[in-house]
């Protein structure tokens, strides 16, 4: 962040997973706190509940001050340990590369980039499987509470059967 104005993604951290933000996007608010240069980092660090939920008022690249139309994005938390990790690693390529070039040393650019395009692939894979196996369990979510639903009917069902046979023992 520059600012409160996004100038790079971490390769698979939530807001690269989401697809719904970019460089030069600014964050106008956040959970539905105005935020700005200082208060923009620990508003998103929030709680650092991996999972938690985090609401973003984002403006368009180009738009001064947030001014026009604002979009929502919700993202969920990643564990800050797990997005440090993945920065580490990505800086460690990168240095990697520079000290390549300044050393004109072509076999390990080509390695260091090499490296940063399978590691690149491996982490979106990871977080296309996530993605997979969240919509994989909400539906199933949504089928065990439709289950759920129409066992209750059946057992209503029973219940006033059940009444109804009681009711006609009762008078004979």
């Amino acid at each position: 962040l520059n600012g409160c104005v996004i100038d790079g993604l971490v390769v698979g951290g939530p807001a690269y997973a989401s697809n719904s933000l970019s460089r030069g996007d600014e964050i106008v608010r956040v959970d539905g706190r105005h935020v700005d240069q200082d208060s923009i980092l620990p508003a998103l660090v929030g709680s650092d509940t991996p999972g938690s939920t985090i609401t973003l008022h984002v403006a368009r690249a180009g738009q001064k001050d947030g001014a026009g139309e604002q979009r929502v994005v919700k993202l969920q938390r990643m564990a800050s340990g797990l997005i440090a990790g993945r920065l580490q690693l990505f800086d460690l390529f990168t240095r990697l590369k520079e000290t390549a070039v300044e050393k004109g040393d072509d076999e390990v650019i080509y390695i260091a980039d090499d490296c940063v395009e399978l590691w690149n692939r491996a982490i979106i894979e990871h977080s296309d499987h996530d993605r997979a196996v969240m919509q994989n369990f909400s539906e199933m979510q949504v089928q065990c509470e439709r289950r759920v639903a129409d066992a209750k009917e059946a057992l209503d069902e029973i219940e006033l059967l059940f009444r109804k046979q009681e009711e006609e023992c009762s008078r004979l």
